[in-house]
């Protein structure tokens, strides 16, 4: 096989394995700091880190937004095992700002943070780690200093 004759393993069978170069990408701004998915990441000043490209048919299937709504960051901390891990990349949609139940990068206090949001009666939001050693408290969203950065709506991983 090494040879480039022969039959490929795992019963790949005729695949082609050439790579081409891709025209149909969608570039989403990678942004640094990361969103603490623990305590809290203070946020002095964002900037663009890098693009990170998704093939665009690939991006329309798996996730549920409009790329120019989309952004990146990196998730780091504990808080949020087994959903999130500490390195994942996470795309946020930046048009779902309205309070609400999910996943949400948060705003609280200029420390980006990844939690599970509940919305409550009276403007109140309960802010939950997955992690079962990290409390959950609340937030009134009306008297805090509590800005919704966007709904999570996609997460990878580098598996090691």
């Amino acid at each position: 096989m090494l040879s480039g004759s022969g039959v490929p393993p795992l019963g790949l069978g005729n695949i082609n394995f050439s790579f081409e170069e891709k025209t149909n990408l969608i570039y989403i701004h990678k942004y640094n700091p990361k969103a603490a998915a623990g305590g809290g990441t203070l946020v002095p000043a964002e900037y663009i880190e890098y693009f990170t490209a998704f093939d665009e048919s690939w991006f329309r299937a798996f996730v549920n937004a409009l790329p120019k709504h989309v952004t990146a960051i990196t998730a780091e901390g504990d808080s949020m095992k087994p959903i999130i891990n500490n390195g994942d990349l996470l795309l946020v949609d930046n048009s779902k700002t309205a309070p609400q139940d999910g996943i949400y990068v948060l705003n609280i206090n200029d420390s980006l943070v990844v939690k599970r949001t509940q919305l409550l009666p009276n403007y109140k939001m309960r802010i939950i780690s997955e992690n079962p050693a990290y409390q959950p408290y609340e937030v009134d969203l009306k008297e805090d200093n509590v800005f919704i950065v966007g709904k999570v709506v996609w997460q990878g991983r580098e598996m090691g």
